[in-house]
């Protein structure tokens, strides 16, 4: 059996959504496409060190500045690859993570004001706030 194949069994076995199969699948299908060009041979993840898993979770960080969440996916799909398909466990981890773009705060204009405004229905004050222009 294939490594895909196997890697698509045992997440079928521990009842992954369809989905999340699909994404995992993917995101393995990457991580050896990764590691065939820069070599010029397929290597066996089993041959593979931290290092390797490293330089691949790097990658999308840096070069392709990809978001947190999806850098997180592939951790994910490959820790499930070695943790549960080829069950080798990989030692820690110490890839370059990709960060959370910053916020600017939302600034208000200096002739924008508050006021208290009746609820429609009811005829009790309302704590929400309507803007007025003036």
């Amino acid at each position: 059996m294939k490594l895909l194949e196997q890697y698509r069994a045992c997440c079928e076995v521990r009842r992954l959504a369809r989905r999340t199969i699909q994404t995992y699948c993917r995101w393995v299908e990457e991580f050896l496409r990764f590691h065939h060009n820069r070599t010029g041979h397929w290597i066996h993840p089993r041959e593979m060190g931290e290092k390797k898993v490293e330089a691949f979770l790097t990658h999308p960080a840096v070069n392709r500045r990809l978001a947190e969440s999806t850098q997180n996916q592939a951790l994910g799909a490959i820790l499930f690859l070695y943790q549960h398909v080829l069950e080798q466990p990989l030692g820690s981890l110490d890839a370059v993570r990709a960060s959370k773009p910053k916020r600017l705060p939302t600034v208000r204009a200096k002739d924008v004001q508050f006021q208290n405004r009746p609820a429609r229905n009811s005829g009790a004050r309302d704590c929400s706030a309507s803007v007025i222009r003036c």
